[in-house]
């Protein structure tokens, strides 16, 4: 049988040598990184490689990373020592039940733990869509209470399997494969859930001890006084007029008490009025005056309100459409963009270039100083032309109606791309040279060449990596 368990959810250090991304892909917990896997990159022991991809789906997001943002969630699938599963059937359930609680929109990790006496998965959840589109979400928490909370109060889960001795395994992969469930008729729970629970119950019981101590303690005062006390006798008189005599002695110190209140009200009342009385009040007003600082108001509050509406449109559109890290119009803009020209047949000469940035070889920083310098670069050569944007991930578009390719190879001169090395990539197409004047087609050319391009320069690094082999020189 196995429990899911939704830990506090990442707000800080998902990346790093002292991130959460590496503490659950630790190769001394994961045989070496074998046992993890993702559903975006391949390596198992690259903790900034797989935390990186998480952090710009946050940053992507409609609301981007704010203080206190949920980057990703936290999840253990925890196995008993007696489940008959090996940590590659464990590994294997857990991608599973990933791959069911996200249906493949948010990028996730899933790293196997085989340091500890029990077999146990370290699930991490990106907090928002792989896709840029959507806003951020919760963890379905209804699959969470499905595989979580039924099993942490007991539901018991069989498969069609039985055991050599006839019995019936119960174990996770009979519910993340939707087998014929039956309740068992006992009730499990987790051994931190029993000691919480432990725990209040005692607390309840110390209270009820003290409590039941004080009231002991006034039976016993009392038990003390009245006990073989005749109530006709001398001591009992005695305590009467005693407790009379109290009662007069209150009664007088309470009314004492409520004239001093009162003479001391009217004691403060008099105070206010002479300090009022004692205030001279000029009636003549300057009106001039106040009228002069009344028309400079007006036209400081209108100058703003004039000027903070004429702005209001490119507040609007920077946070909604401009990319943080390129300074360029974002996603959304390039495709409002490609829209608004598929719905006319393109001149001769209008031309479309797509860059791409590799960015698997940089550290996040270095990425978003490399982003920034090719966006300046970019806006700097072609703004006066045609339209540049961001297409997120690394790839930029520039639409440009009316430029042959001639003019375009002095234009990307300008722009200095040779500076940034072997990871930039381009794509080039022209209506009149390539006969297309759909702004659809002349895009996937663009993209097509660049990837080619992309995929000359990955061969090349590898006949040099081949060539500079030490296998290759003893051979």
């Amino acid at each position: 049988m196995a429990v899911v368990e939704l830990g506090r959810p990442v707000k800080s250090n998902l990346g790093g040598p002292n991130g959460a991304m590496a503490y659950i892909i630790n190769p001394a917990k994961t045989d070496g990184g074998r046992l993890v896997s993702s559903n975006y990159e391949r390596t198992g022991t690259d903790y900034d490689a797989l935390a990186d991809p998480m952090l710009e789906d946050n940053e992507n997001s409609p609301k981007g990373i704010r203080k206190n943002s949920r980057l990703a969630y936290h999840i253990k699938l925890s196995f008993s020592p007696d489940d008959p599963v090996t940590p590659e059937k464990v590994h294997e359930l857990g991608v599973e039940f990933a791959h069911r609680i996200t249906s493949d929109e948010y990028k996730f990790v899933v790293a196997t733990h085989t340091d500890r006496h029990h077999l146990h998965d370290h699930i991490m959840v990106c907090a928002a869509s792989r896709y840029g589109r959507h806003l951020k979400a919760e963890l379905p928490k209804d699959i969470i209470d499905q595989f979580g909370d039924k099993t942490l109060d007991g539901a018991a889960v069989y498969s069609a399997n039985r055991n050599a001795d006839g019995g019936e395994t119960q174990i996770i992969t009979d519910v993340v494969r939707d087998y014929t469930t039956q309740p068992s008729g006992d009730v499990t729970t987790t051994y931190d859930k029993l000691i919480r629970h432990y725990a209040d119950l005692h607390a309840e019981r110390i209270d009820a001890a003290i409590a039941q101590g004080k009231a002991q303690e006034i039976l016993d005062a009392y038990a003390d006084v009245t006990r073989n006390t005749d109530p006709a006798s001398a001591e009992a008189q005695w305590a009467s007029d005693r407790i009379d005599e109290l009662v007069q002695k209150f009664t007088s110190l309470y009314e004492l008490s409520i004239e001093t209140v009162e003479e001391f009200n009217q004691v403060n009342g008099a105070d206010n009025i002479k300090m009022k009385n004692s205030i001279v009040v000029n009636a003549k007003l300057n009106l001039k005056l106040y009228a002069a600082l009344s028309v400079i108001l007006f036209l400081f509050l209108g100058c703003f309100c004039a000027i903070f509406l004429g702005r209001l449109g490119d507040f609007v559109d920077y946070y909604l459409y401009v990319d943080k890290k390129s300074g360029l119009p974002n996603r959304e803009r390039c495709d409002a963009m490609v829209d608004r020209y598929s719905t006319v047949r393109l001149n001769g000469q209008f031309t479309v270039i797509h860059i791409q940035v590799d960015l698997s070889g940089m550290s996040r920083n270095d990425g978003d100083k490399a982003l920034r310098a090719l966006g300046d670069q970019l806006q700097y050569v072609f703004r006066t032309l045609g339209f540049v944007g961001y297409n997120g991930a690394g790839h930029f578009i520039v639409l440009l109606e009316d430029c042959s390719i001639d003019r375009l190879s002095n234009l990307l001169a300008k722009t200095e791309l040779a500076v940034f090395g072997p990871c930039v990539f381009v794509g080039v197409s022209n209506s009149a040279k390539d006969d297309a004047y759909e702004i659809r087609a002349l895009l996937r050319l663009a993209i097509r060449r660049c990837a080619d391009a992309k995929a000359r320069q990955e061969a090349k690094n590898a006949r040099k990596a081949a060539e500079s082999s030490p296998l290759k020189s003893e051979s």
